[in-house]
Parts: structure tokens; sequence; C-alpha cells
């Protein structure tokens, strides 16, 4: 199967009006999205199946380029990051997914899903959730999708069928099996921050 993960466009971030927080964001650089790199790295280092990261932020992608990128990828299964202060571009993101495809299943998962599951789930355009930690969880989730078999039953899934059971937030046991992050899946050149330079303006080596 072909796997998408998208980081989407900070287009309606809550604290981007607040001129401190824009001057913030602005000076301080792109930091690769590594919850969507430790997930896409493990799927790779444990399936056959082919995998995307798209960041949108740092790539400077729009709502209309991320559709044509949608298009031209055709993915299966397409997993989006979502965080409550820019909760509406994720929520496009998944709009955006569909109008491509409606049969492209979209899967989120990040901080926004861990405080709002049943919400989340309830949305249209969104298949499936996970709740919690996603390496193991996302990866027998594609897996099992991939061979036809149920997915409603995976611990950390949810879904429209089981969105009222209880929930138990999943967590990695062992944090050392998790392969390190795998950074040529993404344009690492592009990736800055403040930090690396002393108030000399010198970069640390």
């Amino acid at each position: 199967m072909k796997v998408l993960f998208i980081f989407p466009p900070k287009e309606n971030w809550a604290l981007r009006e607040i001129k401190l927080h824009k001057k913030i964001d602005e000076e301080s650089g792109h930091y690769p999205p590594l919850g969507v790199l430790y997930v896409a790295t493990y799927l790779i280092r444990n399936t056959s199946h082919q995998v995307k990261i798209i960041d949108c932020p740092t790539e400077g992608i729009s709502y209309e380029q991320l559709y044509s990128e949608v298009k031209n990828y055709s993915p299966d299964i397409v997993g989006i990051y979502f965080c409550t202060e820019y909760l509406y571009d994720s929520l496009k993101t998944a709009e955006i997914v569909k109008n491509v495809d409606n049969k492209i299943i979209v899967v989120a998962g990040g901080p926004h899903v861990f405080i709002y599951p049943k919400q989340t789930i309830e949305n249209d355009n969104i298949d499936y959730c996970v709740y919690g930690e996603a390496e193991e969880v996302f990866t027998m989730f594609v897996e099992n999708l991939s061979l036809g078999k149920n997915v409603d039953n995976i611990d950390g899934i949810i879904s429209k069928n089981n969105k009222d059971k209880a929930h138990i937030l999943q967590k990695v046991s062992n944090l050392d099996s998790l392969p390190f992050p795998d950074r040529r899946l993404l344009n690492i050149k592009k990736y800055k921050s403040f930090i690396h330079y002393t108030s000399c303006g010198h970069k640390y080596i």
C-alpha cells in the first residue's frame, strides 16, 4: 500500500495573529516533525509499504498545491497530524484528501486526538484515529488493512464503529526498540533553528 503522512499547512494557526508568537515563529526556523518521522520510519522498517512525508509549513505548500501533491502520489492511506492550535488546518487537509479521492483512508493522530478522540472521529472526512503513541499501532493498522483484516479491534484505533467503547491510551513499552527517525524522508537542508547560532553569529559544529 502507499502511505502518505501530512504535516498540515499552518495558515490558520491560533497563535499566528499574536505579534510576539508570529515573530518567534518566523525567526525560529523549521524543526523536523519528529513524531510523524518516527511513525513513518517504524512503518518502513517493519513492512514493505511505500511511505512518503509532506511537511507543508517547511516546504511552503499551500492547500491548492497540497491537492496536487496528494493526487500525484495517489495514496491508499493518509495520516494527518492533528494539533489543537491549528485544528482548522488539519481538518481542511482531511477535506482536501477526500476531495482528491473519497476512497483514500484518512487517519488522524497527534495531541488533539488524545484530548478529543470522540469529537475527532465524528468528522465526516476522518475514517480512523490513533489514540496514543502510533509507531506500533499504526503499523499494525496498515498491515491489517493491506490483508483485508478487521482493524476496529486493534487497541489504539478509533473508528466510527467503536468510538463509544473504552479506549486505552497506547504507549510503546520499549523505547529502545524504536529505530532512529530516517531523516532522508525529509528535505533536511530546509530545517534550521536560531539555537544553532552563537551570540557571535557562528554556527555550532
